[in-house]
């Protein structure tokens, strides 16, 4: 059951929408469910049951038709309060949208209960045993307020609401990221790949995703990408081959030391990430065989 957009503000947007965890209408139409496994059984037995001839041969071919009609009223009854069950905790939503968390039950006579993004000072997640167990699990939210939503129980997922909470916060308001080289990031989720709407105090723009940096390979010093710039020359190349020919014939054989210290360079830029393993171990051999 999708939440109205009416009921939004103008340039509200619903991020996510969560249910409490399936144990509750489970445990809230558990008495419908055996009512239902109870009828069938005796349904089942009464059909099939042939006593010997005599007396009770007798009562079960009386009885039979009230009771099965008795078991098929109460299967029905049974049925029709479980579907009553599920609608009325398909209805009991927890939406997060890019400026409140609102939470929506009832069918008929529907309650609402908000509080926005910018009262929550803080959010605590508790998860018992068997909520790890099941996925299950309670959020507070802390506003300083009694009003609004505070407690969030049998919550299904309660670390994936808490962190598209948060990330809906932090979009919003900002975070310390904005500070950071490149701007801030501003999807709601790290597999998200399109920019999300930046809104600050009522104004909204769309944010830039970050440059995308080009690995660094193919460089025996381990400094220039493999990529350039577009419109840029590649910063390491071998313009004057005959120069450096010449100079790697006057090259003077390096000594065990000299080798040992230019292994021990290698490693720390490969352990830095400046280098590979395969590029490591390719220089390295290089470097033992001119022993």
């Amino acid at each position: 059951m999708a939440y109205k957009k009416a009921n939004l503000s103008s340039g509200e947007q619903v991020v996510h929408v969560a249910h409490k965890h399936i144990i509750v209408l489970l445990r809230s139409a558990l008495q419908w469910i055996l009512l239902f496994i109870f009828s069938l059984v005796v349904a089942i037995f009464i059909s099939t049951y042939n006593p010997p001839p005599g007396q009770a041969s007798n009562f079960v071919t009386t009885a039979r038709p009230f009771v099965q009609i008795i078991t098929l009223v109460a299967m029905f009854i049974s049925f029709i309060a479980f579907g009553i069950s599920y609608l009325v905790w398909q209805a009991e939503q927890y939406i997060i949208t890019n400026e409140r968390v609102i939470q929506v039950e009832g069918i008929i006579n529907k309650k609402e209960f908000t509080t926005a993004l910018e009262k929550i000072n803080d959010i605590q997640t508790n998860q018992s045993l068997f909520g790890r167990m099941l996925g299950y699990g309670t959020v507070e939210l802390l506003t300083g307020s009694d009003s609004g939503i505070n407690r969030l129980e049998f919550l299904d997922k309660p670390f994936e609401f808490k962190k598209i909470m948060l990330n809906a916060k932090n979009r919003y308001y900002g975070d310390a990221s904005d500070y950071a080289p490149g701007g801030g990031r501003r999807y709601m989720n790290d597999e998200d790949k399109a920019p999300l709407p930046v809104q600050r105090k009522g104004v909204q723009a769309y944010a830039a995703p970050p440059p995308v940096i080009p690995p660094y390979q193919n460089d025996p010093r381990g400094y220039a990408p493999a990529v350039p710039a577009q419109g840029q020359q590649p910063p390491y190349q071998q313009q004057f081959p005959q120069a450096t020919s010449a100079y790697q014939k006057q090259a003077q054989p390096a000594t065990p030391q000299q080798i040992a210290d230019s292994i021990a360079q290698l490693a720390r830029l490969r352990d830095n990430g400046i280098i590979s393993e395969a590029e490591f171990q390719n220089k390295k051999n290089e470097l033992m065989n001119r022993l």
